[in-house]
This record gives structure tokens, C-alpha cells and sequence, in this order.
């Protein structure tokens, strides 16, 4: 038989619909099949409880409500959900005798768009007529658009026998309708198996939300007659009431339903949010596994950030910033989401302890800046630290035999020069300067700090509490919790609410590469705790979101400084790929340089933050020769081969002249291959790419005027671009990040052996990475950044 498809209910107010005999019958009523009621659903259709997971996620729920009348006065109804699993009592009172039905539910989802329900139900009664019901019920809802949903329910389907006779199946289809955003239309219709549509049943309803939160209904019952109803929700409760004025059936009731997670309702619970940011903040979600605790990436910031912009109720945002462990660039994104909030009316409040440049940036968003008693803000400027390892290498006995294409690809110089290059040199003191006009403007626009003043805070460079008040840098010295208690609101740390739509809204996939671009995970860099970028890693993210039919686009945040061609290339024609069938837009983080601008280069649209580094369009290739450190220790290595370069690669001995020519023709076949894919891609032509190439590394703003990417913006106006792009409205889609899920056998979770705030410490991180880079050169080509970090004192 067919599914029949089904109606939909208005209200957020009860449970079940039954009608017929006695034991098919239940105390709630104003509800639709095709509806969701939180863990009423158990009783009102199970195929309901899979929806609301995907809408909700794993969220306890429950509800509790009483009906009152001149036949049954002791009339109630119990209900417990989590996810997809759902429970029920039902203490109902008849005129043979009273009875409890005790329900259990499982709804999952075949397709984001189609769920489907079971539920087992059986009675326990002192009336051995009423007592050892079992009964059978199935259902599915089809919820494939935002006005309307479908729903079938089939109950009974084992047919139980009740006084000695087989009970017949019900069916029931159900139709919501939503017209207009605040009206809802219900109909029920429904038959039995014995007398299949020839007698049929119905119910229809009217839902209208006068205010947010706050839902009126009314509607007609083909046995009860006219019903209406109120429902009211605040903070984590919903209370609901029905009516049925018309004798002999009038009756009244009442409930409540909760939930862990706060409803929307015009009367918020909470008035301000709290967040705290620390040193585990990453690009990365990363779980924290058995032993360890979750750590948050920066779109879980920004994204609790835009919706405590999106909602009302939230007044104040208070953000204790311990430290902020990413760079300039994704500063700048938290700034953005800072205030985005203060444009939605938020008043957002910012607490410093030890603070340098970076948490100063994100603080100048704010409307106003504490910093704490006996806390340090530093603003000696930028600086651009590195190391150089030829004088290490010499003592050991190491060479890098290393050759890079392009004027200012520096990173072979780390192994190469005991100091810097002059081109590095010239192209080091230029990207300063850079950051630094830019970071200006941010701190002019914010703080209304002149160039004057600025150029004396860098002469001060260090400033106690009292000093960074007086110099206006600041505009009081409180800590967090004495402001918090202070504040007249009531806080959270998280602004969701229950979401209340009929289907699951488009969403645009995030997926992030931040780190190193590598053929396979090394060892070496997941002990630093370092982040990794493999092909293997983005084909799945990629596969799921192309595959996803609720995905309307892809952002892929990149933050890396690059890695190995091979890689690089796959990942940038994966990229390809992706995009004819869904727009890709790249949100560049701190570093999106080299191969992490070579994946970056085929997106529909590239978006910068003006602190953002990027190009390094260059290549560099070698080996290292260790012959010098085996005679030292009368370590000898044969090689066997009528090949004239088999040993190659080999580092016990030195490049031949032959083999120079070799690898400088390769370096020269890398490169130009790498500026063409670049012309090719951004549209330019080969000879204006191979002048933005030459290895220079720009910085965001600088490279708009180059056009290697399409605008600076931040984190979130990637993603509005990207919903823009296919056609949605602002409120009328969600975003969510791809993640790897984690693994049961590493207690110590995703993030290595390191976890939390207790990270490598630098220089033992920085030098880990030089190592790894160094062992694998003796094999593959390299797309790199200098392996530089940007840092204020």
C-alpha cells in the first residue's frame, strides 16, 4: 500500500490526535501527524523525533500535560526524548477502569528530506480488559520544503485484539501548510482498515504566532467540535493549554514541555552572553578525545557571535580574552564578528589580562576595553622572526643542496644562509609596513587612535593598567567576573535556541585546511600538535559536501603556509571539480601562501583579510647532503646502479653538475607549470601572473590590487557570499564545519600528544617543522612559505 503523505500541525502545544476506541484514544489533542512537539512526537508521530535531531541535534527533551473533564478528571501524560529515541506514559481514566500505556520510539531519517518512525506501545491496567494492549505504530514525514509537509501514520499495524476481537489498523495522513510566515494550517484525515474510506475521520487546525514565542490556535474536530488554544514560551519551558467549549465534551488542558536548549520567545531568559577565549582556540574543531576536553576552532566563535547578533533577547556580550593563539588575520575575523555584533545593538564588552597586538585588535572592536589589576598589554609593534640553521648544519656536517625559482622565494635560505638575503630582506620590511598601515586604519577606525599617538604607544611599548587607562588605550581596569556581577543580565554561554521550522533549512559546508600540505600525516608534526593538510583528508570533505542535496555551496577556510606539489594539486583539482556543481569560496586565514595559494586559486571567489598572507608563487626543490657528517662518523653507504642518476637523491654525497642540471630543469618546469595554473585560473595573463609571482609574498589588501583574490573581507562574508551566490537571504540558511570524526582508540584526541593550552612551546614547534621539512627533501618538491612567524613582542 502507498504512503499515503501528510498533514502538519501548528502548534507547539500537545500531543496526540487519537480518536475511536477507548484505548486508541489519548488526552491531547490541536495536534497534526505532520507536526513536531518535542518528545510529544513519541505519541503524536515518531518519524518526528528524526526530524527534530537533524533540526536540533541530540537534545534532551521532555513534557508533561493533564486533561480535565466531566468524564475523565485524572487524565495525564508523560514524555522523555534524546536524539533519536523517545519514551511515553500515559495514565488515562474510562469508564471500564483507569489504565497506563507505556510508549517507546525510534525515528530516523532515510534522506534529509524523508523520516520514518516506530513505536511500540503496550497497556497495564487492574480491568483485565483495558490490561496487555500491545500495539504497533509506523510512521513517515516528508519534509521537503518550507511551507508545507507531509505525513502518513499507520497504527495497529499488528492488530491486537481488544474483548476478544482483532483491533483494525488506523491511518491517518496528515497536511501542514504554511502559507505565511506566521499562520500554519493542520488536516488530519483518517480511516480504518476494516472500513477502509468509507468512514473517515478529520481534524483541522489554525496556528498564528502573535509574537514571537507566542502561539494562538483554533480548530474543529469531526467528534469534539471546536478546540482552542494558547501556548507561551520563555527560557527553557513552553506552557501550552486547549479548550473545548461545546458540551457534553468540553474540556480543558494543560501542560508544559522542556528543553536544555532555550526556546525563542519574546521573553528571553537569558539577556547576555558570555565567552571566554583562550589559548586551545584553533582553525580546527578538535576533539579532545577520552581523556582530553573538545577544543573549539574560530568559526564556533563567530558563529556564537552571529547568533547572539540574530537574537533579541541578547543585550550584552561579555568576552574574557585570556589570549588568542592564531594570527593577525583571524584576529581580524574575530574583530569582524565583534562588530557585526555592536551593529545588531549588542553592547560588547572586552576583558584583557596579558595582551599583546593581537588580542588589543580584537579588543578595539568592542565598545569598551578592561583590562585586568596587574595585567601587561604590549604593543612594541610587529616583528618577523626566523630562524636560519646553515651554522647548525655546518657543525654537524649537513648541506642543504637546495634551489628555489622566483627573486623572493626565501624558505630554502632557512637551511641555506646563516642571515637573510637581501631580496628577503626588502620583501620582509615591505609586508611590515603593510601589516602596520593596516592595523592603523583598524585602530583609527575603533579607538580613534592618530598616527601621531600610535607612533608614541610604540615607543612605550609596554603598558601597565593604570598607564593603558591613562593613555585612553583602554577604558577601565575590572576583571571578568566582578564586571559580570555587576551587569543587570542574565548570561549564557551559548545564544541557539530551539529552531521551529518544517524543514531543515540550506546550509553551506565550511571546511577547513589549515597547516602543512602533506602526501600523508606525519608523525613528527601531529606530536608538535601541528595541523596537517592531506588529499586523503579533503576528498572526503569535499565528496560529502557535493553529496550533501541540503548543501547549497562550500567555503574552504585556508590557513596554510603550503606544502608538497603532488598534494597541492590534487587538493586545488578537487577544488575544480567541487565547483561546477556547487560554488567554492575561499576564506583566506593568516597564511594562504604557496601551495595554500595554489588550492585557493581555482575557487569561484577568493576572499583576503587585509592582514592575510598569500602568493609566494614559487617553487623550491633539493636534497640534503649529509656526506660530511658520515665521514665524521665512518658511516659509508654504498650504492650499487649502471643508472647515471640513481643516486640522486641519495645524502651521503653531493649534487653532481649533471645532476644540478636535472633538478634546475624540474625547478623550471614546476614553476612555470605552477604561474600558468595561476593565469589559468584568476584569468590573467601568463606574463602579469609570472610579475605576482617571483615567490613574493602579499599581504591581503596588497594582493586585491594584484588580483590574486576577488575582495578582503572576513570569515562571515565568505559565507554570506557564498549563500548570495545561490540565491539565499541572510536568515535563510545555516553553516556548518566538516570535521573528521574522532577516533576511538587516541585518548589523547586529534590534537597529538599536546593538548589544550599546553602547546609546543616556540622555538621547539618551529624547529619540529624545520626537521620534518628536512627529511622529506631528498624526495619531493616543494610549494612553501618561509617558515616565518609574524608575532609582536
Amino acid at each position: 500500500m502507498r504512503t499515503y503523505e501528510w498533514i502538519a500541525v501548528l502548534l507547539t502545544a500537545s500531543f496526540t490526535a487519537f480518536a475511536a476506541d477507548a484505548l486508541k484514544d489519548n488526552v491531547e489533542y490541536t495536534t497534526s501527524i505532520a507536526g513536531t512537539y518535542d518528545s510529544r512526537s513519541v505519541f503524536t508521530n515518531p518519524a518526528a523525533l528524526g526530524f527534530q535531531t537533524n533540526l536540533n541535534g541530540v537534545t534532551p527533551l521532555g513534557a508533561f500535560s493533564t486533561s480535565l473533564n466531566a468524564n475523565q478528571n485524572n487524565d495525564y501524560v508523560f514524555s522523555l526524548s534524546t536524539g533519536w529515541l523517545g519514551f511515553g506514559i500515559e495514565h488515562l481514566v474510562r469508564t471500564t477502569g483507569e489504565l497506563n500505556r507505556y510508549s517507546f520510539a525510534l525515528g530516523l531519517p532515510f534522506t534529509p528530506y524523508l523520516y520514518y518512525g516506530i513505536r511500540y506501545a503496550f497497556t497495564r491496567s487492574d480491568t483485565s480488559a483495558l490490561s496487555h494492549y500491545d500495539s504497533l505504530t509506523m510512521g513517515l514525514q516528508l519534509r521537503a520544503h518550507q511551507r508545507f509537509s507531509l505525513a502518513l501514520l499507520a497504527e495497529g499495524l499488528n492488530q491486537p485484539t481488544h474483548n476478544g476481537s482483532l483491533v483494525p489498523t488506523r491511518y491517518t495522513a496528515g497536511l501542514l501548510l504554511n502559507p505565511i510566515d506566521p499562520l500554519r494550517l493542520t488536516l488530519d484525515i483518517n480511516t480504518y482498515s476494516n472500513n477502509f474510506l468509507k468512514a473517515v475521520g478529520y481534524e483541522a487546525n489554525a496556528e498564528v504566532e502573535v509574537a514571537r514565542g507566542i502561539r494562538v490556535r483554533a480548530g474543529y474536530h469531526h467528534e469534539r467540535r471546536w478546540q482552542v488554544g494558547l501556548q507561551i514560551s520563555f527560557g527553557f519551558t513552553s506552557y501550552f493549554s486547549a479548550f473545548e467549549p461545546q458540551t457534553p465534551a468540553r474540556s480543558v488542558l494543560i501542560g508544559a514541555q522542556f528543553s536544555v536548549k532555550p526556546y525563542s520567545s519574546l521573553i528571553s531568559f537569558h539577556s547576555g552572553l558570555e565567552m571566554t577565549v583562550n589559548g586551545a582556540v584553533g582553525e580546527e574543531p578538535v576533539s579532545g578525545g577520552l581523556l582530553g576536553s573538545d577544543r573549539p576552532s574560530l568559526l564556533d566563535l563567530l558563529k556564537r557571535l552571529d547568533e547572539a547578533s540574530r537574537d533579541p533577547g541578547i543585550e550584552v556580550v561579555l568576552i574574557d580574552l585570556k589570549s588568542f593563539p592564531l594570527g593577525l588575520a583571524a584576529a581580524h575575523d574575530l574583530a569582524d564578528a565583534i562588530s557585526r555584533a555592536r551593529r545588531a545593538g549588542k553592547e560588547v564588552e572586552v576583558f584583557l589580562g596579558n595582551a599583546g597586538l593581537k588580542e588589543y585588535l580584537v579588543a578595539a572592536a568592542a565598545d569598551r576595553i578592561y583590562i585586568e589589576e596587574g595585567a601587561e598589554l604590549q604593543l612594541a609593534g610587529l616583528r618577523e622572526a626566523r630562524y636560519y640553521l646553515r651554522g647548525t648544519l655546518d657543525k654537524i656536517g649537513i648541506e642543504g643542496e637546495l634551489f628555489a625559482k622566483g627573486k623572493y622565494k626565501s624558505a630554502p635560505e632557512t637551511f641555506t644562509r646563516k642571515s637573510p638575503s637581501e631580496a628577503s630582506k626588502e620583501a620582509s620590511i615591505q609586508r611590515l609596513r603593510s601589516l602596520e598601515q593596516n592595523l592603523f586604519a583598524f585602530l583609527d577606525k575603533h579607538r580613534k587612535i592618530s598616527r601621531k599617538k600610535w607612533n608614541q604607544v610604540l615607543e612605550h611599548a609596554l603598558f601597565s593598567p593604570e598607564e593603558a587607562k591613562e593613555w585612553q588605550l583602554v577604558d577601565a581596569i575590572e576583571t571578568f567576573p566582578d564586571r559580570k556581577e555587576q551587569v543587570n543580565a542574565v548570561f549564557t554561554d551559548d545564544a541557539r535556541v530551539m529552531q521551529d521550522s518544517i524543514a531543515l533549512r540550506p546550509r553551506i559546508a565550511v571546511i577547513v585546511a589549515s597547516g602543512d600540505i602533506l602526501q600523508g600525516r606525519s608523525a613528527l608534526l601531529s606530536f608538535a600538535g601541528s595541523p596537517q593538510i592531506t588529499y586523503k583528508k579533503m576528498e572526503a570533505f569535499f565528496e560529502s559536501a557535493v553529496g550533501d542535496p541540503l548543501t547549497q555551496a562550500i567555503v574552504l577556510r585556508v590557513s596554510s603556509p603550503g606544502g608538497e606539489i603532488l598534494p597541492s594539486r590534487q587538493i586545488a583539482s578537487l577544488i575544480e571539480r567541487a565547483k561546477k556543481k556547487k560554488p567554492v569560496i575561499v576564506s583566506m586565514g593568516d597564511y594562504a601562501a604557496s601551495g595554500g595559494y595554489m588550492i585557493s586559486a581555482p575557487a569561484s571567489e577568493i576572499f583576503a583579510a587585509p592582514t592575510t598572507l598569500t602568493g609566494s608563487i614559487g617553487v623550491f626543490l633539493g636534497k640534503v647532503n649529509a656526506s660530511k657528517l658520515y665521514q665524521k662518523i665512518d658511516l659509508r653507504k654504498e650504492i650499487l646502479s649502471d643508472a647515471p642518476y640513481a643516486d640522486l637523491y641519495s645524502e651521503d654525497r653531493g649534487l653532481s653538475a649533471g645532476g644540478r642540471k636535472i633538478l634546475n630543469r624540474r625547478l623550471d618546469q614546476y614553476y612555470d607549470s605552477f604561474v600558468e595554473y595561476v593565469a589559468k585560473q584568476r584569468q590573467l595573463s601568463v606574463s602579469k601572473a609570472h610579475d605576482e609571482a617571483q615567490g613574493r609574498v602579499w599581504t591581503g589588501a596588497e594582493a586585491q590590487t594584484k588580483k590574486l583574490v576577488d575582495k578582503t573581507g572576513s570569515y562571515l562574508d565568505a559565507i554570506e557570499a557564498a549563500a548570495e551566490r545561490v540565491g539565499l537571504s541572510s536568515n535563510a540558511f545555516d553553516y556548518y564545519v566538516l570535521a573528521a570524526a574522532p577516533s576511538l582508540f587516541s585518548p589523547f584526541g586529534d590534537g597529538g600528544w599536546l593538548k589544550a593550552e599546553a602547546k609546543t612551546p616556540w622555538p621547539v614547534a618551529s624547529i619540529a617543522e624545520q626537521i620534518h621539512w628536512v627529511t622529506l627533501l631528498s624526495e619531493r618538491p616543494f610549494l612553501y612559505l618561509s617558515p616565518t612567524g609574524l608575532i609582536e613582542n
